[in-house]
């Protein structure tokens, strides 16, 4: 685990609710598989095929391509974001344990909290 990077060690021992500031050493229990796939009925996926699960499980992430949908509408979006950027008031998102801290090193990202149309 310790030569993980540090941001994705987060994350894992984040998803295993052990705190990190108590992980000097790797989880003893097994990292859960994301979905159970024996019992899937196929039928009922609607966004994700059952190649896209067996390949979250396996590597922890997916890459869906036009997952976003329009280039042209998330053109939309980014420009709406670099706008918010640019009034300041993206703030560093923060990670959450037993506490919650902010650490750019680890997590860069930046949110705000927007309300629907």
């Amino acid at each position: 685990m310790d030569a993980l990077p540090p941001n994705l060690k987060l994350k894992i021992l984040s998803a295993l609710n052990v705190d990190a500031d108590e992980a000097s050493s790797p989880p003893s229990q097994k990292i859960p598989k994301v979905f159970e796939l024996s019992h899937l009925d196929e039928k009922r996926l609607k966004i994700l095929t059952k190649g896209d699960l067996v390949k979250l499980n396996e590597y922890g992430y997916l890459i869906k391509n036009g997952f976003l949908g329009d280039q042209e509408e998330m053109g939309k979006c980014r420009e709406a974001v670099l706008e918010l950027e640019g009034k300041s008031l993206l703030k560093p998102a923060s990670m959450k344990g037993k506490h919650s801290w902010k650490q750019s090193k680890l997590r860069g990202d930046l949110t705000t909290w927007i309300n629907p149309a």
